[in-house]
């Protein structure tokens, strides 16, 4: 059973299903004790071409419906607000100083996009060129190293079909960069779930390894996924299989 999830998305991201409500409810059932909402961040004042998912005009029902449910469930569940957010270094500041305006509490690092322009490469599509999953990485450890952000979601994303010794020079880059900045790395229940290349188990051996702190994330996009024990199960059981204790709760 789950402590805490911090990964939980909501309808606004146009790949989710479920009410606010629908979600609380799910978590409270499923005995967490902590939810944390973390929609896909819209960027505000951005170029055309950036990749989000929740258009800007909803980011103050997001964030009204949000806090309106965080005071009414108060006695009943810990409710926290925030985004799970790509790292683009030319707009990240801007988009900073705009979430001072909300009561955002914290960020997800989540990088699926090699950029928010045309042309952008998703990285969960299966690709071999070591290029793409070099920027990948620069990208996730440029991120990491910003401080601004409560953890790495889907560390080990990156669908790479090419050299397996490109891979692990990767997921080393990370590793080192989780750990000089003290982030901790995601093990993603929804990876499982749909039967997707991550969470890998070779990634997690070596974080583990190495030391990484980790913490499993649901990433639900439907309320009926908080409720996912055996999947749950499954994805705390890998971390502990392979040498590491999944934290319960991070501090916000």
């Amino acid at each position: 059973m789950l402590v805490a999830n911090y990964h939980t998305h909501t309808k606004r991201c146009k790949h989710a299903s479920g009410t606010d409500r629908e979600y609380i409810e799910a978590a409270i059932q499923a005995g967490i004790r902590i939810l944390g909402f973390s929609d896909h961040m819209p960027w505000v004042d951005a170029p055309e071409f950036v990749r989000s998912r929740m258009d800007v005009s909803e980011l103050d029902d997001y964030f009204q419906s949000l806090s309106d449910l965080k005071t009414e469930y108060r006695d009943r569940i810990e409710i926290h607000l925030g985004f799970e957010a790509e790292f683009y270094p030319d707009l990240m500041e801007h988009q900073l100083k705009v979430l001072e305006q909300y009561p955002c509490e914290y960020l997800l690092l989540g990088q699926h996009f090699s950029s928010h322009g045309p042309g952008t490469s998703y990285y969960g599509r299966p690709f071999d060129s070591a290029e793409l999953l070099q920027q990948y990485t620069d990208l996730a450890v440029q991120g990491l190293e910003r401080g601004a952000f409560l953890y790495l979601a889907h560390p080990d994303l990156p669908n790479f079909q090419g050299d397996p010794g490109c891979l692990n020079a990767c997921y080393e880059q990370l590793i080192d960069a989780a750990l000089r900045t003290d982030t901790p790395l995601e093990i993603n229940v929804l990876g499982l779930r749909g039967g997707r290349n991550y969470p890998n188990p070779d990634f997690v051996a070596l974080a583990a390894r190495r030391g990484c702190r980790m913490i499993v994330g649901v990433d639900a996009h439907a309320p009926e996924q908080l409720l996912s024990a055996e999947l749950i199960a499954q994805a705390q059981a890998m971390a502990t299989d392979l040498g590491v204790t999944p934290e319960e709760t991070l501090p916000l």
